[in-house]
């Protein structure tokens, strides 16, 4: 149903935060995000509330995972996958 949200903002992709029409590219990059939490623990981008949340998603690069866990490491490779999939 068109301006209905569906979804946990924090796992939502920018189009869907907007209220767009979605495609297989807003599920790779909430699986972006669901790849980042599990190797870190922490998700890219929090806002305070709900709408806070999805403005992040819709207008803030994620952060890499040497900001949010330098004490990991994560292959170049690896990174450059994820980081691909939570493109804007």
């Amino acid at each position: 149903v068109s301006g209905e949200f569906l979804g946990t903002p924090m796992y939502m992709s920018p189009e869907q935060c907007q209220g767009l029409e979605l495609d297989v590219r807003s599920d790779i990059y909430s699986m972006g995000i669901v790849i980042f939490e599990t190797l870190t623990g922490r998700l890219p981008l929090i806002g305070k509330t709900m709408v806070e949340t999805m403005s992040k998603h819709i207008s803030e690069m994620p952060p890499r995972f040497s900001e949010i866990r330098p004490d990991l490491y994560i292959p170049e490779w690896l990174e450059a996958v994820i980081w691909k999939a939570r493109a804007k």
